[in-house]
């Protein structure tokens, strides 16, 4: 088998409603990676409430944690191709001001949580060796797409969709010696 490698890498990009950032960290080898994946992302959406004067937004925020696995493939030393899915824990939190006319403004906040399946692919394009150990640096483009990740705000009456998201990645690939 051939020798692991190391990889850290972190993204920036778009979900269905707003832009994400992400952090990954994980190792690979000729046919085979796993990493452990990061991402959050905000975004707000118009919502009307009773006794709300004003109306205006809610925000939500969203974390996953999670770990993922898959085939990799590189047909070229500079060019890698992955496929896989795992598991994530999804936590998110959404906060509304809410404004009466004539009483004190309060504030409505929803915790949710869930475990999560996901999908997961990236293209990657690898430079040439940065150092002369081995240091390269990555540049991909990832999708995923979380299974079971709608969260229903009874609240609000509405479900917010987190499914499909697609970062930019930058990173650096690290040799292991095991």
């Amino acid at each position: 088998m051939a020798r692991p490698k190391g990889a850290v890498t972190g993204a920036v990009g778009a979900s269905a409603d707003g832009l994400s950032t992400a952090l990954r960290a994980g190792t690979g080898w000729r046919w085979a990676w796993a990493h452990v994946a990061a991402d959050h992302w905000a975004r707000t959406f118009a919502v009307s409430l009773p006794n709300d004067v004003y109306g205006g937004a809610a925000s939500l925020t969203a974390t996953t944690i999670g770990l993922e696995a898959g085939p990799a493939w590189r047909p070229r030393d500079w060019l890698e191709l992955r496929a896989g899915g795992g598991v994530h824990w999804l936590t998110a939190s959404v906060e509304k001001q809410v404004e009466p006319l004539l009483e004190v403004i309060y504030l409505i906040a929803i915790p949710k949580s869930a475990v999560v399946g996901s999908l997961y692919g990236s293209v990657v394009y690898l430079p040439g060796p940065l150092t002369r150990h081995g240091l390269r640096g990555r540049l991909g483009l990832e999708a995923r797409l979380l299974l079971g990740g709608d969260l229903r705000l009874d609240a609000f009456d509405r479900t917010e969709r987190n499914g499909a998201a697609v970062h930019l990645t930058v990173g650096l690939e690290l040799p292991l010696r095991w």
